[in-house]
């Protein structure tokens, strides 16, 4: 696998776009009439976007597909370094979110005493209501994997091993995630209000939504396709087996199309699908999602018999700096938009053509925000990072 794939540029940069165009509409909650702006949220022209929680599922799934690649191609080569593979994470990741929580402190000191939780990466274990830059649950499942994977394959001593220990873990991460919603009769609808609805809320977010052990089979998703992009011979596979490839890929279109359509959020949802099913839904949703990007991904980067047109389109350059500046973008994106709801535009009463006016300014304001702090303080660590590592970055 090449230092960058290129076509995880479209996926990194559709699923950032994705989450940040939700949390435009998500955050107007905290800057006017909540009841106004959850009921304007959860109306029909944003229901896609309203499903913009999968886009973190795309992101696990890359950052598996990613770190995995690393680290198979660097073990295959008797080359692997914790140092190395340590510094370069390191580098990649706190800089810049260290000053985002410098800048959370100064302009949005909420939950300060229990930031200590984030310096330590175990925020998603807080009570959401105690947690500093809640959006940031995410790096806690981020780093947990980062310390655990590489300590864990290093374990292993034949690669044959490798595959079937990885779909193991997958069945695993589902078995708890079964466990946990059953146990806690988790039913949907599961996506509710901060504001008005807190209880659910909190609720939703501390037993389903942010646990490393809720979340990480997405990124088993994205090592099992790093596994067989880097020791499979995925080409002449794809080649020979060319109409069931593609029929699993049509099949995997569908899969996600299907998901994204089912309004898990919406007032009785549980009754229109049935508790059974409702229960079912929770508990193989975003792992379901995750495994049809994982296919899609290993379609498009093995270079399979008609995947032409889908590689072209997220190979396409406009991705390239969406996705270049994806990490800061996510880091800042909730600060930049309640920062101009609270400050600047005072949103009262919503229509659907302010609702996309606000997505038109917010979206490139995130991304003109996030520039700065790449150009300023990401980059320049990474910079650093590489002179002191042998090698090129890959992630």
């Amino acid at each position: 696998m090449s230092a960058r794939v290129r076509s995880v540029d479209g996926i990194r940069a559709l699923a950032l776009i994705w989450v940040v165009a939700f949390h435009v509409l998500y955050f107007l909650e905290y800057a006017m009439n909540p009841h106004e702006a959850w009921a304007f949220f959860m109306s029909g022209p944003f229901g896609v976007i309203v499903q913009a929680p999968f886009g973190v599922d795309m992101l696990f799934v890359l950052s598996g597909f990613l770190i995995g690649g690393y680290v198979f191609r660097a073990l295959r080569a008797s080359a692997f370094s914790l140092r190395t593979y340590f510094v370069r994470r390191a580098a990649r990741l706190l800089p810049a979110y260290f000053a985002v929580l410098g800048l959370y402190a100064l302009v949005l000191p909420y939950n300060l005493t229990h930031l200590w939780a984030n310096l330590l990466f175990v925020n998603n274990y807080v009570p959401v209501a105690d947690q500093a830059t809640a959006w940031t649950w995410t790096l806690g499942v981020e780093a947990h994997f980062y310390v655990l994977f590489p300590l864990a394959i290093l374990l292993v001593r034949d690669r044959r091993w490798y595959l079937p220990l990885l779909v193991a873990a997958l069945l695993l991460a589902l078995a708890v995630r079964a466990y946990v919603v059953v146990r806690s009769g988790m039913t949907m609808p599961w996506l509710t209000s901060p504001i008005f609805d807190a209880a659910n809320f909190n609720r939703a977010f501390d037993v389903y939504y942010d646990k490393t052990h809720m979340r990480i089979g997405s990124i088993v998703c994205g090592l099992i396709v790093a596994y067989l992009y880097d020791y499979g011979s995925l080409r002449a596979f794809f080649v020979r087996r060319a109409g069931m490839a593609f029929a699993l890929f049509l099949g995997a279109l569908g899969l996600l199309a299907l998901l994204i359509a089912v309004p898990s959020y919406a007032p009785g949802i549980e009754q229109r699908l049935g508790a059974p099913l409702s229960t079912l839904y929770l508990i193989v949703d975003d792992y379901a999602f995750a495994a049809g990007i994982a296919y899609v991904l290993l379609f498009t980067v093995a270079e399979a018999p008609r995947s032409h047109l889908l590689a072209r389109f997220l190979c396409a350059p406009v991705w390239y700096w969406p996705a270049e500046l994806g990490y800061s973008a996510f880091l800042l994106n909730p600060l930049v938009i309640l920062g101009m709801y609270l400050f600047v535009l005072h949103p009262a009463h919503l229509t659907l053509w302010k609702a996309l006016a606000y997505e038109a300014l917010l979206i490139p304001l995130v991304y003109l925000c996030a520039a700065l702090l790449y150009f300023v303080v990401e980059k320049p660590f990474r910079r650093l990072a590489r002179r002191h590592t042998a090698g090129p970055v890959t992630a």
